[in-house]
């Protein structure tokens, strides 16, 4: 399958550096011009002088995702040198690790005002004009498996990315019928320029990689051929979903781990009965298959479980706080 944008506008926010250079580059590679936004203008401008020195187009587009001004100023730039705007990949992030405790409200409102606030205002600016020039468009937001599988301590960016999960999904409904498709791509553990020093540390690696089924982590390149794909005519039946590029942790790696895990056990049980039963009397009665009794540490969340139920899809679950031979 051969992609080709030629005469396809993208906008790819924070390409300065990391991912969202590498789809830039990518998108540049399938013939797209590309609009390299960026906070810091001369890390946008040297990605812009990489692309075009390979031959391919770019320019560079200072502006904060966080301010609407600028965003519109962008955009309207866009649209009178470019003629309009075909795609966006909101991909501008921060992350803060610190203990929820001690967060305080200004580095609250900085990660969800560039992660989440960004991804709707450059989603809303740049859909307005994809709506009013009447020939449809792709929107691309980058998420991370981290909105629903937690690796504390990390509460501010885990609850941006949820956001742009739901977001997704609502401006899929809503700009159907426009013909804007909207999706996310949602990364695992993924090396960067921002994240290299952290994945270096050797406790890091091997807590990580005991997690990925294809043991190894992420690099920008696993994600640029899935967010090439989601900008051209072969997805333009595909709105609303969220993709997981993360070698299989999400679903997989989790069950993987705790299977593994000393603190957890199976037992083959015979039936009693169709529902669940959570120590904390939560009652989730739709996960059915096999008999088998997980045994659980009292302070496991039990929330971190559903989406292992859900793959093993058990017809008879109890967990309880320590395993008794009774």
């Amino acid at each position: 399958m051969q992609i080709n944008l030629t005469g396809k506008v993208a906008i790819v926010t924070g390409a300065g550096r990391g991912i969202g250079k590498a789809i830039a580059k990518a998108l540049a590679t399938a013939n797209a011009s590309v609009v390299i936004n960026d906070v810091d203008l001369n890390a946008a401008t040297q990605a812009s002088q990489e692309i075009e020195s390979s031959g391919g187009k770019a320019r560079p587009a200072k502006a904060d995702v966080r301010i609407r001004r600028e965003i519109n100023q962008m955009v309207q730039i866009v649209i009178r040198e470019l003629g309009g705007i075909n795609i966006l990949v909101n991909n501008a992030g921060v992350i803060l690790r610190k203990p929820a405790e001690e967060l305080s409200e200004e580095e609250w409102d900085k990660i969800i005002d560039i992660n989440l606030k960004g991804t709707f205002l450059c989603a809303q600016t740049v859909a307005k004009a994809m709506i009013q020039e009447g020939n449809g468009g792709k929107i691309i937001n980058v998420a991370s498996i981290m909105e629903s599988v937690a690796l504390p301590p990390r509460a501010a960016y885990c609850a941006s990315k949820g956001g742009i999960i739901a977001l997704t999904k609502d401006l899929a409904g809503e700009w159907a019928k426009y013909r804007i498709t909207v999706n996310t791509v949602s990364l695992g553990w993924t090396v960067t320029e921002m994240t290299q020093s952290y994945f270096s540390q050797e406790e890091v690696r091997k807590f990580l990689l005991d997690r990925i089924p294809l043991n190894r982590l992420g690099k920008p390149e696993d994600v640029v051929n899935l967010a090439v794909f989601l900008a051209s005519e072969y997805s333009d039946y595909i709105t609303g979903q969220a993709i997981y590029v993360d070698g299989g942790c999400h679903h997989i790696g989790n069950a993987r781990s705790i299977r593994a895990s000393q603190e957890f056990q199976a037992f083959l049980l015979k039936p009693f009965g169709s529902h669940v039963f959570f120590q904390n009397k939560a009652n989730l009665s739709s996960f059915l298959r096999p008999q088998v009794m997980i045994c659980i540490p009292a302070k496991a969340h039990i929330l971190s479980l559903i989406s292992i139920f859900r793959m093993l899809t058990l017809p008879t679950i109890y967990c309880v706080p320590q395993w008794s031979s009774a």
